[in-house]
């Protein structure tokens, strides 16, 4: 129950001295065994985009740029898509 405590004062920014203490007592470093790190959450978009563009520019090895065209209404061999067949694809 504490800790939902402290996410309602963080969501109305009320986070108090004790909150602080409490999240900053958490704080350590993590061993990932896997080497998959956790997911990150952020609370605006700006946020994502500069986490993402440093994570990629670490990865090893060189970059690859792949292009793609979609067009509509047709399959792979160039053949037409019923409206009924493309719904199922979307419903995926």
């Amino acid at each position: 129950i504490v800790f939902i405590t402290i996410l309602t004062h963080m969501r109305y920014g009320l986070l108090t001295q004790e909150d602080i203490q409490q999240l900053q007592s958490l704080s350590r470093q993590l061993y990932h065994p896997d080497g998959i790190m956790p997911c990150e959450l952020f609370p605006v978009r700006s946020e994502v985009d500069h986490c993402n563009k440093t994570r990629l520019k670490n990865l090893p090895g060189p970059q690859y740029a792949f292009h793609a065209m979609d067009s509509a209404g047709y399959d792979v061999d160039g053949l037409p898509i019923q409206k009924e067949d493309a719904q199922k694809l979307l419903d995926r």
